[in-house]
């Protein structure tokens, strides 16, 4: 769900899923998610959005913006092809949002991951965690606080908080 979000605008159905009581619990109960949502508030979520994932300086979803170069980090080829490898012997239908996503697009690894975690194959399942790491580790946490620290949006601010918790929690 946090990977759509990095996705796609914010939308009728996404707001319809964001506001369902466990997912909502997630968010703290956010008021912003709340509220009444007309024209003006649709127009504002979507010029946040722009303004992040969009604009020139906002928060890149894209890994490269992100791989330091460092020793240990891994590089945008090795990125691609790793999810070169999942997507050739697993066909995971995309949602349309993500068809056309680059390979290093962070909201494409979360999906793809959270595919993984949850097929019913129990080998493949075991590879998501593996998965994560190879293709966020140690870049993700950069990005994931920059987009917590980086908008006056509730939302994406918490968003960034939850990737962070995530980070911290299962991966690197």
């Amino acid at each position: 769900m946090l990977g759509r979000l990095l996705v796609e605008e914010l939308n009728p159905d996404l707001l319809s899923i964001l506001k369902q009581p466990s997912v909502l619990e997630a968010f703290d109960g956010m008021d912003y998610l709340r509220q009444e949502w007309d024209a003006e508030t649709h127009e504002q979520a979507a010029v946040d959005y722009c303004a992040l994932f969009v604009l020139p300086k906002g928060v890149s979803p894209m890994a490269g913006a992100w791989l330091g170069g460092g020793e240990r980090e891994p590089t945008g080829v090795h990125i691609q092809t790793v999810v070169s490898s999942i997507r050739a012997r697993v066909d995971f239908p995309l949602p349309k949002s993500l068809a056309a996503a680059p390979p290093e697009h962070t909201g494409l690894l979360l999906f793809l991951g959270g595919q993984l975690a949850c097929a019913t194959d129990s080998e493949l399942s075991q590879e998501a965690i593996p998965f994560l790491k190879a293709t966020l580790c140690p870049w993700f946490h950069r990005f994931s606080e920059a987009l917590a620290n980086s908008t006056v949006s509730p939302l994406y601010s918490k968003v960034g908080q939850l990737l962070d918790d995530t980070y911290d929690e299962y991966l690197c």
